[in-house]
């Protein structure tokens, strides 16, 4: 399996490239994108009214950031039925709809595009949203609703949050690829579900997590220059499972939320503490791989954890922990990532993440028999075939 830096290169944030774990069975329910897959970007008929359930699909089919007064699918004026028209349209609508793009297009926006308020997928196909013509008066794309889908857009250089889940339920971030932004990408309501994405070279945090039941999945960040995750004092309740995070300031940062749950992560290379916890308390911190963070690996006490266990420390500046004690199963050593320098932390052989970690529940090797590879699940982001 490709380490953390093949996402890019490859075009796509599937799982076989992130690292291939089955959240479905991970315990994080709607973690499973369903219906997100966007693959079949259906340029079938424009109209809607579905009904039933079943989504009614809206086709994009102009690269231009146009807003042509009561654009319709069948009458869109000007060169085309573009990307704010369509959720202009869909916000006018009760059912649910699903935008999709007759091509990969490039789109460079003139400002925000407009909140999103009603339930809607929009299947991006690898459609680059540009917006570094956008303005910082708000997101580039912003979420006001429930069960609403974001999947597979390449977003690029947004003067404000590249995208904000503003309240809602069942909203998820699938497979998507964010590079630059001024702000980090916010996500408020209930549960929302961030998975399978790329952050790239974030102007100051990559992600920041409001709400409470947040799921954060097998994301990749590097190089963020602020913090790679960012859990607010209101994020109770969160699960950040296999992410890998790259040289972030610090790799995690969590507010004074109740409970947390933080499995099998890679957080490396930055330049502050790899995991920093104030005021946080009830979190279960296992099955991680911190290495190579210039102070501590992890900074906390021992009272703000429930599990503190299972973990692997490398190369941390100032010590693995600030005035927290390792646990009993715990690990120092080098975990012989197979290309550091080319962003690829996937495990060699005999590194000691292998086969050294404690079963979790969650489905760590997807197509294989069983939940893992080997006697024992990897620590760290990625399980070794």
């Amino acid at each position: 399996m490709s380490g953390v830096g093949a996402a890019p290169a490859t075009g796509g944030t599937d799982g076989a490239d992130t690292g291939g774990t089955d959240f479905g069975g991970a315990g994080s329910g709607g973690a499973d994108s369903g219906g997100a897959d966007s693959g079949g970007s259906d340029t079938g008929g424009g109209d809607s009214g579905g009904s039933g359930g079943t989504p009614s699909v809206l086709t994009v089919n102009t690269a231009n950031d146009e807003e042509n007064v009561g654009a319709t699918p069948a009458d869109p004026g000007g060169g085309g039925f573009s990307l704010r028209e369509a959720i202009l349209y869909a916000n006018e609508l009760p059912d649910h709809q699903q935008i999709v793009f007759q091509s990969a297009y490039s789109i460079p926006l003139s400002s925000p595009l407009p909140t999103i308020t009603e339930t809607v997928e929009i299947l991006g196909s690898s459609t680059s949203i540009l917006g570094a013509g956008a303005g910082s008066s708000g997101p580039c794309i912003a979420v006001d609703a429930s069960d609403v889908t974001l999947d597979t857009l390449w977003i690029f250089d947004c003067q404000a949050a590249p995208v904000a889940f503003l309240s809602g339920s069942g909203n998820l971030l699938a497979r998507s690829y964010i590079s630059g932004g001024a702000e980090p990408a916010t996500f408020d309501g209930t549960g929302p579900v961030i998975l399978f994405n790329y952050w790239a070279g974030s102007d100051g945090a990559a992600i920041e997590v409001l709400a409470a039941d947040a799921e954060v999945l097998a994301n990749q960040i590097v190089d963020a220059a602020g913090a790679g995750i960012v859990l607010t004092d209101t994020a109770d309740d969160a699960y950040l499972l296999a992410n890998a995070i790259i040289g972030a300031n610090p790799g995690v940062d969590l507010g004074a939320l109740d409970g947390a749950r933080l499995w099998h992560n890679t957080i490396v290379d930055g330049p502050s503490s790899g995991v920093r916890l104030t005021g946080t308390t009830n979190v279960d911190f296992r099955n991680n791989i911190v290495s190579g963070a210039s102070a501590f690996g992890v900074e906390g006490s021992d009272a703000q954890f429930t599990f503190l266990d299972y973990n692997l420390y490398f190369d941390n500046g100032s010590g693995d922990c600030s005035s927290c004690s390792p646990g009993a199963s715990d690990l120092t050593g080098d975990p012989l990532f197979v290309n550091p320098g080319g962003d690829d932390y996937a495990l060699e052989a005999g590194s000691p993440a292998v086969d050294s970690g404690v079963d979790l529940g969650d489905d760590r090797n997807v197509t294989g028999p069983g939940l893992y590879n080997g006697t024992a699940p990897d620590r760290g982001f990625i399980e070794r075939e």
